[in-house]
């Protein structure tokens, strides 16, 4: 059953990226001699994270892995706090941001 006390309670809503807001695939060439990587975010995503910034809730990105295309749509969204790091450094990154925005695990969906 949905709690709405717990959820009014909620400031940082974080999502995982590859698989979570892409299709879960990573497309990887060369244009001009330059390494390229494209992914496919889902539009439907970015109008939730546009309502999501009128309502005062942090919204954070975490990827286990360091993307180009991952920065820029989450600068064409407006997400300030996105973290590109090891799988293995995801929750020690999550903490750093927790204390750093002054937000405790209980109010942070994932």
């Amino acid at each position: 059953m949905f709690d709405m006390g717990r959820a009014r309670k909620i400031k940082l809503l974080g999502f995982d990226v590859d698989g979570v807001l892409t299709d879960n695939a990573v497309f990887i060439g060369e244009v001009g001699g330059q390494r390229v990587e494209f992914k496919r975010f889902d539009i439907q995503d970015g109008l939730s994270h546009t309502i999501l910034k009128g309502n005062e809730i942090t919204v954070a990105w975490i990827s286990g892995r360091q993307s180009a295309a991952t920065a820029m749509r989450a600068e064409e969204l407006g997400v300030r706090e996105v973290l590109q790091v090891s799988s293995t450094e995801k929750v020690p990154a999550i903490e750093a941001l927790l204390t750093r925005l002054g937000i405790g695990w209980e109010e942070m969906a994932f």
